[in-house]
């Protein structure tokens, strides 16, 4: 959307420049984690560039994955009982940084947006889903990550 656009641009960082770098160092909190290793299965990728509140409530995913699915779906998974909490239809976002790196092309990235407030005093992580099925389960085949290492206590407000 636009808004997320201005508030990227008016933040520094666009989806073709890097996260992080050694004489750059994070001081965004929704980017500590951006710094991780890829997740790989051995054929797919993904990345969580950006995790966390960026205004009023407004708890912010960014990343890519690639994977041969026809939907991607983000979901926001409670970090002690595995159970998903909240789940976004993610519209891809074309990454040229990415799509280089990997050699591959189209709309690999995301931006996704979930109110905080419907999940007070929970730890929360987030889990990515290729999958051919539109309601974004597992139907036709699905390929998840599950990113346990970047996870976020989110406060009762």
């Amino acid at each position: 959307s636009k808004e997320k656009l201005a508030y990227d641009l008016a933040h520094g960082f666009t989806d073709d420049n890097p996260t992080t770098s050694d004489d750059k160092p994070v001081i965004d909190p929704t980017r500590t984690g951006a710094a991780n290793p890829t997740l790989t299965d051995g054929t797919n990728y993904a990345h969580i560039d950006q995790f966390g509140e960026i205004e009023n409530a407004n708890l912010h995913v960014a990343g890519w994955h690639i994977a041969n699915y026809k939907y991607e779906y983000i979901f926001i998974m409670d970090y002690n009982t595995g159970k998903e909490l909240a789940r976004v239809r993610a519209d891809g976002i074309y990454r040229s940084d990415v799509n280089q790196a990997y050699n591959t092309s189209g709309n690999v990235g995301y931006h996704v947006s979930f109110n905080m407030r419907n999940f007070p005093n929970k730890k929360v992580y987030v889990m990515m889903r290729a999958t051919n099925d539109p309601e974004g389960n597992t139907k036709g085949g699905a390929q998840d990550f599950h990113d346990k290492r970047w996870y976020l206590n989110i406060p009762q407000r």
